[in-house]
């Protein structure tokens, strides 16, 4: 067999093998680790979770039925907050149908950080909990995943979104005996995500304050004090002991603004 045959018939072989290939794979199903933030410590594991699209969907009916009665803003104006904020009852029911997701993460007793937001995001998170004592389950919800079964986009509430959801896109569910509960009992901003806070978050919920921890938040403290501006300043100029300005000469014809000491003990009067 000429080579040039046998070359193209081992590339064809490849491609069989490895299927078309260019499309994102979707890394781990729900409950799985993720392929792309694996936490290094034992303590912690990452998990994916990806929103069901008939979950959603059967979830925003519901709520748009409940809410049939009422009046809705429409034309325009309606048009325009809906680009802005997105759909309520799909986002709303997105939130829903994540928080049922949360449930069977709970399963195990650890406690549950759910990340909503970019792979960035997830490692910030992890990072941030490398010294932690208790065990933890990081579930990532990547906002810009889609196929045919999941859609995680439905949580970016239209253009408003992108700043408004990085206030709320760190869900805590701390563990509670025998309860699983879909709501978690903090709602955070993974910008605030640090070692400082998980220690004392951790610490409110039982667990003992990592002292180690706690001095290096107070240095750090003083270093940041330690930084302000020590440039001295120059002394302000003598003012009248009245706490006004100097007063004009008898002999001056007042001009407007001067300040004028009628022959009335302690009484002070602007020119006009």
């Amino acid at each position: 067999m000429p080579a040039r045959a046998s070359n193209l018939l081992a590339i064809v072989g490849l491609v069989f093998v490895l299927g078309p290939g260019a499309r994102a794979q979707r890394p781990g199903g729900a409950g799985q680790p993720a392929g792309s933030a694996r936490a290094a410590d034992t303590n912690v594991v990452v998990t994916s979770v990806f929103l069901r699209r008939d979950a959603v969907q059967q979830a925003t009916q519901q709520l748009a039925a409940a809410d049939k009665g009422k009046p809705q803003q429409g034309g325009i104006l309606g048009s325009l907050r809906r680009t802005m904020t997105g759909d309520k009852h799909q986002v709303d029911a997105a939130k829903r149908v994540l928080g049922q997701q949360a449930v069977p993460l709970e399963s195990d007793g650890r406690t549950l950080i759910l990340v909503i937001g970019t792979d960035a995001d997830s490692a910030k998170v992890v990072e941030s909990l490398s010294g932690v004592k208790r065990r933890v389950r990081v579930a990532f919800v990547n906002r810009e995943f889609a196929d045919g079964v999941s859609d995680n986009t439905v949580l970016k509430a239209g253009m408003a979104g992108a700043v408004t959801d990085v206030g709320t896109n760190l869900w805590v569910f701390l563990p509670k005996p025998g309860v699983k509960h879909d709501k978690p009992d903090h709602v955070l901003s993974t910008k605030v995500a640090a070692p400082g806070l998980w220690n004392g978050l951790f610490a409110a919920d039982g667990d003992a304050i990592d002292v180690n921890q706690l001095k290096s938040d107070v240095a750090q403290v003083k270093s940041l004090v330690g930084k302000r501006d020590t440039t001295p300043q120059p002394a302000a100029a003598p003012t009248d002991p009245a706490g006004s300005a100097n007063p004009a000469p008898p002999s001056a014809t007042p001009a407007v603004g001067d300040v004028v000491i009628p022959k009335i003990a302690n009484v002070k009067v602007l020119a006009e």
